[in-house]
This record gives C-alpha cells, structure tokens and sequence, in this order.
C-alpha cells in the first residue's frame, strides 16, 4: 500500500519546554497551573461532572455520549477565571506578530472515560491546538503521541481540498503507523501541564481506562474560512485582563459558525446518551419517593 509521506522528513527531536514551536509542531509546557489552581479547579469539576443539564440545573456537566462530557458553561467556573486563563495561554504561544491576527476559536472542559483510543491522524485544517491537564495524561488515560515536524512535511494524508476529501483520509493506514513509528513521541504531560500542537501534524491519543481531563483551547487566523465554536463569555468574568485582551474573543467570519464542536449538538434529543436517561430516571423516581414518603408521613401524624 502506498506511504502518503516521506518518513525521512520527520525530526528524531526530543521534546522539551526549550524547543522551537514552528520547526517541531509540538509543545510541552510544565506546571502551567499551580497545585493550588489545580485543587480548586478538580474539586469544582467533580460535582459539575457528575451531573448532566437537566432543566433548571444549568450550572453542571453536557453529556456528549456515555464516555465524554463538557462544561455547560465554562467561563462561569467559580474557581478560577477561565477567560483569564485563556488570555495568558493566547500570549503565551502566539508570537507578537500574530496577535491582531489570531483569534480564540474553540474553550471548553471536557473529561472522558472508559473511552477507545483516536487513531494515528491528521486535522484537515491544521489550527493550533492546546490542552491543559487536569486528570489523567499517561499511559491508560489518554496519552498523547506526535510526530515532531510532521505538520510542515510535504504529505497528502487529508488533503487541503477539504471538497476531494472522503471519510477517514485523514486516518493513517497500519503501514503508515508502522512507518512513523520511530520518529512518535509520547508525551507524558502531568496535571498542570500544558500541551500545544499543530494539529496538521500526525497524532494520537491512548484509551482513557482511567480520567482523562483536559482544558481545550484551539486558536485561529481571524480570516480562516475554516469552522469555528462559538464562546458563551460570563459577564461576571470580565475582568481588566480580559476586557484589555477582547478582541481574542471576537467571532471569525459569521458562516464559519454553528457546524463545529459542541455546536454541532443543536438538538438534546439526538444525543441523549442512556447515562442520562439513567440519571433522569434516578431523579424522576428518587423526586417520586420523596413526595410519596412526605405524603405517607401527613397522614400519619393526622
């Protein structure tokens, strides 16, 4: 079967917080967060996690399928300023040059579990891509692999013509995995790090047997033609730091909206994993019982 790539072209690079973004692709950023930051953020997350958005309980979890959730809102996270964070992630990676250029296209929370590995691939549209870790990150919770210059190698995997692209071309084939290979790097970030990819570079993430917890921030060309997520922005978080750095928040080209990401699920009934119908039903009977015991109790006092 043909290789897409010339695997000579990859660099046999170390990774490290001292290498150079542009040449490598791939960026490892060590105690992004404090242990204090840390903390306060997993003890919020555990009981937004726990529960799904049902009704009037706004402030909780979306439950993508029974494997991955997503903040509902979060830049209305109490312990720590998402927004805030973002500003110093933007300024953190994206060269002086860039700044009127780039914009933030995709901020949220996810967390995973009992979920199957993503494939040896590419993304399309090659953006910027960072996450930071706060639970799991190693070996049996979603560790990340990259191939180091991949994203600049004259290859067709995914093709730019996203038109004459079919379903699953940009997955590599077994004999290109095989071929790669040598040149991958794991990269066993700890919670707190922070990773930072090219996503047109050729990449992996393991199984999450375990929690894999991440902080998602994607960054983009204001005039990518490219699709984007829209961001809920809590008024109650502007803060001068961000208030000073909005102009990261703006949209993109309005038709790059409403087709990525989370706005993908416009309708609740289309996704409705049976771990919330599960929860639902929880609620639904354990409300019922209380209100029959209540009742039960009236009567019994008369």
């Amino acid at each position: 079967m043909m290789i897409r790539f010339n695997p000579s072209e990859f660099s046999n690079c170390s990774i490290s917080q001292n290498y150079n973004y542009d040449r490598n692709g791939i960026f490892l950023y060590k105690n992004f967060l404090t242990p204090a930051q840390l903390l306060n953020l997993n003890f919020e997350l555990d009981e937004l996690f726990s529960r799904p958005v049902l009704n009037h309980n706004h402030k909780a979890s979306i439950w993508l399928n029974n494997h991955y959730k997503s903040i509902s809102s979060p830049t209305s996270i109490e312990s720590t300023n998402i927004l805030e964070l973002a500003v110093d992630v933007f300024h953190l990676l994206i060269p002086t040059h860039e700044i009127k250029k780039t914009i933030i296209t995709h901020l949220n929370i996810y967390s995973e579990i009992s979920n199957s590995e993503v494939p040896w691939h590419v993304d399309r549209t090659g953006h910027q891509k960072v996450s930071i870790v706060l639970k799991g990150g190693s070996k049996d919770s979603g560790l990340f692999s990259y191939v180091p210059n991949s994203h600049s190698i004259n290859h067709s995997i995914g093709i730019k013509n996203l038109s004459e692209c079919n379903d699953g071309d940009h997955i590599l084939t077994g004999s290109e995995v095989s071929n790669l290979k040598p040149y991958a790097k794991e990269i066993y970030a700890s919670p707190g790090d922070l990773i930072s990819f090219n996503s047109l570079g050729m990449h992996h993430r393991g199984k999450c047997l375990q929690e894999r917890r991440i902080i998602f921030i994607e960054f983009q060309s204001i005039d990518s033609p490219h699709g984007k997520q829209s961001i809920d922005i809590n008024n109650l978080k502007l803060s001068k730091k961000v208030l000073d750095n909005l102009h990261i928040f703006f949209p993109g080209k309005e038709d790059t909206y409403f087709n990525y990401g989370l706005d993908c699920y416009k309708s609740l009934v289309n996704y409705l994993p049976s771990s919330v119908m599960k929860f639902a039903t929880y609620v639904f009977f354990k409300s019922l019982i209380s209100r029959v015991l209540k009742k039960f109790l009236f009567i019994l006092k008369k």
